[in-house]
């Protein structure tokens, strides 16, 4: 029976520090998804996104699918803004 429970102490070990890991992945993704939509000027575009943004850190369900889905919602928002800064750059040579 020992040998059960120190597999079980190990299996809970892993686990508490992947979501550790995992709430200070979204935490900084979350700072960088925020000061984009403020370069941006814009807000989040569907319940996913608002989910992401408004809603308290420790609500947000750490899954595999949500954290690939909010790194995926950082690269979008990061095309924006480069697209953003190369337009305005093109602005200013042009001027």
């Amino acid at each position: 029976m020992g040998r059960f429970f120190s597999s079980d102490c190990t299996s809970i070990v892993l686990l508490q520090s992947l979501k550790t890991q995992r709430e200070a992945k979204f935490a900084e993704i979350k700072l960088t998804i925020l000061s984009f939509l403020e370069v941006l000027e814009s807000e989040p575009e569907n319940s996913f996104e608002r989910q992401v943004v408004c809603e308290p850190e420790d609500m947000f369900i750490l899954s595999a699918d949500n954290m690939d889905a909010v790194e995926k919602y950082l690269e979008k928002l990061e095309k924006n803004v480069e697209v953003r800064s190369s337009s305005l750059c093109w602005v200013d040579d042009w001027n």
